[in-house]
């Protein structure tokens, strides 16, 4: 929505990240979906729509991808993130 508060904000400071969360890890632990965030820049592309109100229009320049889930056995929490100088990574919390 041009003019939208979230456009302005983005406008000001590009930072974002999505986060898709489930539900919250089960007790005692089981499986469970787990849960994701990307991370990075929203840059702001030209965009042309025939049909339809106008509109702000970014595009997202991933920094980190980030995906949290239970082991199986589910014993542990696993981490597995991406990052552009790091490259992919798993952690393991116990």
């Amino acid at each position: 929505m041009p003019g939208s508060r979230k456009a302005r904000d983005l406008l000001r400071d590009p930072r974002l990240a999505l986060h898709g969360p489930t539900e919250d890890p089960p007790e005692p632990p089981g499986p469970w979906d787990g849960e994701a965030k990307l991370a990075g820049l929203a840059v702001p592309i030209e965009r042309h729509v025939a049909e339809g109100p106008p509109a702000e229009w970014f595009r997202l320049d991933i920094r980190e991808a980030v995906l949290t889930w239970i082991g199986d056995p589910p014993d542990r929490l696993l981490i597995d993130s991406w990052h552009p100088e790091r490259g992919l990574r798993r952690r393991e919390r116990r």
